[in-house]
C-alpha cells in the first residue's frame, strides 16, 4: 500500500457535462404540429422556413429534413445556435415551393441550462 501523497494515489477527472437534446418537428400547412413546445416556425418567402428555437444549442445543431409533400424536396440551408432554415423546392425545375416537412434536430445544451 502506498502512502498518503504518492503517485499511486487515485484521483477523479471532473468536467462538464453537457445534455443532449433530439427535436423532431413536422410542419403543416406553414404551422408546426410537432415540437410547437420547442421553437417556432416562420417562412421566409414561398419556399422558406425558418425553426427557431425556445432555448439555444451550445454548438449549431445537425439537421435531417424530409418533405411530405409529393414531387418536392427538402434542404437545410442554415444551421445555427439559434435557429435552422429549411428551403423546399419543386422536383420538376427546381422552383421554390411550399411544402410540409418533417425534421430531426440533435444538439447539445448549453452548460448553464445544466442543473
Amino acid at each position: 500500500m502506498a502512502e498518503p501523497g504518492t503517485s499511486n494515489m487515485r484521483f477523479a477527472l471532473t468536467g462538464p457535462q453537457y445534455k443532449q437534446r433530439l427535436i423532431a418537428f413536422e410542419s403543416t400547412s406553414g404551422a408546426l404540429t410537432q415540437g410547437q413546445f420547442d421553437a417556432v416556425l416562420s417562412s421566409g418567402g414561398t419556399g422558406i422556413y425558418v425553426i427557431t428555437f425556445n432555448e439555444p444549442f451550445l454548438l449549431a445543431p445537425e439537421v435531417a429534413v424530409t418533405c411530405e409533400t409529393d414531387n418536392r424536396f427538402a434542404r437545410v440551408t442554415s444551421s445555427t445556435t439559434l435557429a435552422v432554415t429549411i428551403e423546399t423546392q419543386d422536383l420538376s425545375g427546381g422552383a421554390a415551393a411550399d411544402s410540409d416537412f418533417m425534421a430531426i434536430v440533435h444538439g447539445t445544451d448549453s452548460a448553464n441550462a445544466i442543473k
